[in-house]
């Protein structure tokens, strides 16, 4: 493969010397999780934990990326507090939809690999729905399912206003 791809650049004469790099997604994971009544100093540990719930391997051997997409506030105060301070807001904890990512350490190796051997750096990396619903639909309000149809996976979406909510991978063998 690096070889491959430096032969590639080299013919095709490239100029810039980066790399965005896109994994399918089958061989990560992504997740809608909701979480209730969180704190923002409780937000790092909540969300490893709810991780572990979606992850079949240690979170020591994937990257894992979270995003928080939506979010509601909520006031705790007691009824003396709120009587005592009525103009003073209490502990801000809020309901959130985050999105969590997870890719193999190993297979994020690999590509890296690949693509620094043949002489490019990487730019960015993601698994290969975000760019498909990037280059689709963007940030368009409205639900869409998008469905990626390849050799061995098919892809179904659904998103909302841009936002990733359901992705499912259906393994389908071509005769």
């Amino acid at each position: 493969l690096p070889l491959l791809l430096k032969k590639l650049s080299d013919k095709m004469k490239l100029k810039a010397n980066s790399a965005h790099l896109s994994m399918g997604s089958y061989k990560g994971l992504s997740a809608l999780v909701k979480v209730n009544n969180v704190s923002e100093s409780d937000l790092g540990e909540i969300i490893r934990l709810e991780a572990s719930k979606y992850i079949p391997v240690s979170l020591d051997e994937v990257y894992l990326s979270s995003d928080i997409v939506s979010r509601t506030g909520q006031v705790k105060e007691s009824g003396v507090e709120k009587l005592n301070n009525i103009f003073k807001k209490g502990d801000t904890n809020e309901d959130m939809e985050i999105l969590l990512v997870a890719a193999p350490k190993d297979d994020v190796h690999f590509y890296e690999g690949a693509v620094k051997s043949s002489g490019l750096e990487v730019a960015s990396f993601e698994l290969d729905i975000f760019s498909a619903v990037r280059s689709l639909i963007g940030d368009k309000p409205g639900a869409f399912v998008v469905v990626d149809i390849g050799a061995k996976i098919t892809n179904i979406i659904f998103v909302e206003s841009g936002i990733i909510k359901i992705n499912r991978n259906i393994n389908i063998i071509v005769f």
